[in-house]
Formats: C-alpha cells, structure tokens, sequence
C-alpha cells in the first residue's frame, strides 16, 4: 500500500502554484467548514474577516489593518504579527494549521521571515502564506518573491499565489476597492473563495487533513509516506530556487 500511497502524494493538484486557481467547488466549501485552523492577517484579512469566518467557522482569526511581520504601518499602537503569534501561542490559540496573510505593509525580508518561523510552535504541522496582489506603493513584487523563496526551502511550508489568480481572473482593478491597496466587498469575497479552494487543494482529500485519520484506523504508512514526500518536495524546491538564484 505504500507505493499506492506515495503515487497519490505526488499528483501535481496540491502545489503552491496550482492551488486555488480554478474555481470554488463544493467540495471545498464542506471541506472548510470542519478544518482546524489559526489565521494572521492584516488590513485584507480584516476586510474579509466575517467571510473568511463564515468559510471557516472552526477558525482562530486574528487580522489587524497596519500589521507587518516586524513593524507597525504608519501608526503607534497595533501588533505585528510577530508579537500576535507568540500572543496567540502563549493563550494555546495556534492550531495545527496555520495560515499567515502579511505582506501588504512591505515589512518583508528573509531575516523578518525567518524570526516568524522560529517562534511558530512545533506542533503546528502546516503553514500557508497567502501572496498579495496590492498595488498603490506596495511593492508586490518583491515581497512575494521573498515569501516564494522562503516557503520553498522548507517542506512544511506552502504559498498561495493570490498575485497569478488576480492577473489570470480579471486583472487588480476588477477586485481593489477605490485605493488600489484594499478591495471591494466582492474582492474580498473572491479572495475568501480562492483561499478556500486553495487550501482544499493543499490539505484536503488526500493532503494533510487526512492523516490523523488514516493513522488513527492504523494506516501509519500513510504519514510517513506524506512525511517522506513532502521533505523530496522540500529538497526539489531548495535545489531549484537555488538554481533560479
């Protein structure tokens, strides 16, 4: 059964680069309604809270508008998402899935990335950073290329590329909300949808989602077939990010 298994984590569907860019199916949407997640976010994750909420009702949600990895935006109270992790950390709130929305604020860089990761808790067994498609003086570009590169090098980490669902479905106008940073109410709706899809696509069926199960019933072989896959996963990104560089 272990070769059976390790052909099926392999199929392409549960890649950062294909997660989320069809559309939101049913399947998706039951899917969501039981995954146990903790979620960080900033000004988009705040405009989008109740829908995000209402996809994921078992969701710990924590969004905060001028909110960056390290520092604050343009004012003196709030709290990075550095500080809310340990927060959230510290009350037992960060479940097994973790999800990070930040970006927006242009606090982005390798070493801001990596003193996140290091405080996240070892029980967290995924984590998702969600790209941006913000434009008006966010540098989207950049930052998404850091976040890119940083989840490609570690094989518990995965993106999900907002930026290319965007420019394939319509394009930033067709979703930004009169200041080309924050969005309408139906782009905020979208980028639930796509979030939702997305997440399906990573950790729903035969993903992540599906192992403790499995391994409750006996089927061991199963997780560590996943494990196994996911640290090749992990390496071939490191070999080709390296290359790319």
């Amino acid at each position: 059964s272990n070769t059976k298994q390790s052909s099926s984590g392999t199929k392409k569907a549960g890649t950062s680069e294909t997660a989320g860019q069809g559309e939101l199916t049913e399947e998706a949407k039951s899917w969501a309604k039981t995954w146990e997640v903790t979620y960080i976010g900033d000004s988009l994750g705040a405009g989008s809270a109740s829908q995000f909420q209402s996809a994921f009702p078992n969701a710990i949600y924590d969004s905060d508008p001028s909110r960056g990895l390290i520092s604050i935006r343009g004012q003196q109270t709030g709290e990075t998402a550095i500080a809310t992790l340990k927060r959230l950390s510290s009350e037992g709130k960060v479940k097994e899935n973790l999800v990070v929305a930040i970006g927006t604020n242009n606090d982005m860089s390798t070493d801001a990335l990596q003193e996140f990761y290091s405080n996240i808790p070892s029980s967290v067994k995924t984590i998702t950073w969600v790209l941006t498609a913000s434009e008006g003086g966010v540098d989207n570009k950049t930052i998404n290329s850091t976040i890119k590169n940083f989840v490609n090098s570690h094989d518990n980490m995965r993106y999900l590329d907002w930026k290319a669902y965007v420019d394939n479905n319509g394009g930033w106008s067709s979703y930004q909300g009169g200041d080309n940073v924050h969005m309408s109410q139906e782009g905020y709706s979208k980028y639930v949808s796509f979030q939702t899809q997305g997440l399906y696509d990573l950790y729903g069926g035969s993903g992540s989602s599906s192992k403790s199960k499995e391994t409750a019933r006996g089927g061991s072989s199963l997780a560590s077939g996943h494990g196994e896959i996911s640290y090749v996963d992990g390496l071939f990104h490191l070999a080709s990010s390296k290359v790319n560089e």
